[in-house]
This record gives structure tokens, C-alpha cells and sequence, in this order.
């Protein structure tokens, strides 16, 4: 028997192909978010850092704060923990204190304008 949340998303699944439907999904479920999505957008502190297909988000990040993400996602085929993650949670730069550049883990800078739709 499925999940309410596998019913749900087969059938949105299901609407989308049979009446050309689009959606606007938002979820902080990254397994989910690969399976229901063509483009994803990535956002860190509140700005698209990312826009990319989803295939090529999962596959070859283009940012830091995507391949973090990615990294964390559990593969429930492996029979212990092998992910490498690229900084510790205690890394992440407070919110409250934001400069023009924003510092994303040990020495890795990004510029607030890295995705350009």
C-alpha cells in the first residue's frame, strides 16, 4: 500500500499529463523534488542561487549551497552513511548577518548575484 504522499504525488503526476498541467512545487524534500520536477530552483537566504534542470542539479551542481543539499539527501539502498558533505551544519552563515558577499561554509564565497534567469 503507498503513502498518502506517493497517492498524492501519483496523482499530480497523473493531472499533469493528462490535462498539460504545470506546477509551482515547493518542498524542502529533495527526493521528492527529483522525482515531481523538470527545472528546480535552488534558494539560499532567501535568493535564487541556482536555476537549472533538474537532472543537472542532482547530477553536477552548480553551486555550494547545491551540492550541500544534494549531499544530504539518504540513499535508503546503502547499508551505512557514505555521503561527503562539503561543510558542517555549524558552517552556515547566520541569516541576520548578511554582507555583499556571502560567505557559504570554510572559504567558500559567492556573489548574491550567481543565478541569472
Amino acid at each position: 500500500m503507498f503513502s498518502v504522499q506517493a497517492q498524492v504525488l501519483n496523482l499530480l503526476d497523473q493531472l499533469r499529463s493528462e490535462l498539460g498541467l504545470s506546477y509551482l512545487f515547493i518542498s524542502h524534500d529533495l527526493s521528492v523534488v527529483k522525482h515531481q520536477s523538470d527545472r528546480v530552483i535552488v534558494m539560499y537566504l532567501g535568493k535564487f542561487c541556482e536555476i537549472a534542470p533538474a537532472a543537472d542539479v542532482y547530477v553536477a551542481p552548480g553551486h555550494p549551497y547545491s551540492a550541500e543539499l544534494v549531499t544530504s539527501i539518504p540513499d535508503p539502498r546503502a547499508k551505512q552513511d557514505n555521503r561527503r558533505r562539503l561543510v558542517d551544519r555549524g558552517d552556515l552563515p547566520s541569516p541576520v548577518d548578511r554582507h555583499r558577499d556571502v560567505v557559504f561554509g570554510r572559504g567558500v564565497r559567492m556573489s548574491r548575484t550567481f543565478a541569472r534567469p
